[in-house]
């Protein structure tokens, strides 16, 4: 998929994106937003005999406007925002099944759209057992993230 525009903190009447409804054309460059979101995703699914495979992985990707706008819609100008940067995201995930009983897991990365160290990382396993009408799983997920940005002495830091 394509997305040509999106932020989080640009003058909303100048742009079609947070209910401005303008032109793409009339949004102003460098304004503290992500543009051109790129995200690509594949899977593979197939049964070898008894044995079931499946595979998947997507990444995501979107550029950023980073300074400072001044517009006649806006009282003060917005500051730069520092703190963003180009999107990354990437997760990945396979699947094996056989008689019933199904392995899986995944792992993925996102940066959030923040410099320095601010990427949440996660990882996923699970089974699961099928029979008939009844179906038992168990499992697991962890993540991390660094928050770079944390003040020391506060809860994330």
């Amino acid at each position: 998929s394509y997305t040509p525009s999106f932020t989080t903190s640009a003058v909303a009447a100048s742009c079609p994106f947070r209910g401005g409804g303008a032109n793409f054309n009339n949004c102003p460059r460098n304004n503290n937003s992500w543009h051109n979101g790129i995200d690509v995703s594949a899977n593979y699914a197939n049964k070898l005999g008894d044995v079931e495979v499946r595979l998947a992985g997507s990444y995501m990707t979107a550029g950023f406007d980073r300074g400072t706008i001044s517009t006649g819609l806006a009282a003060t100008p917005v500051a730069a925002d520092n703190a963003s940067t180009r999107y990354k995201s990437w997760a990945g995930g396979a699947q094996i099944g056989f008689h019933g009983f199904t392995l899986g897991g995944g792992l993925g990365r996102d940066n959030n759209g923040l410099r320095h160290d601010n990427a949440t990382r996660w990882y996923t396993a699970a089974i699961r057992y099928d029979s008939g009408p009844w179906m038992a799983s168990l499992g697991w997920w962890g993540g991390r993230n660094n928050d770079a940005n944390a003040v020391a002495g506060t809860q994330n830091a």
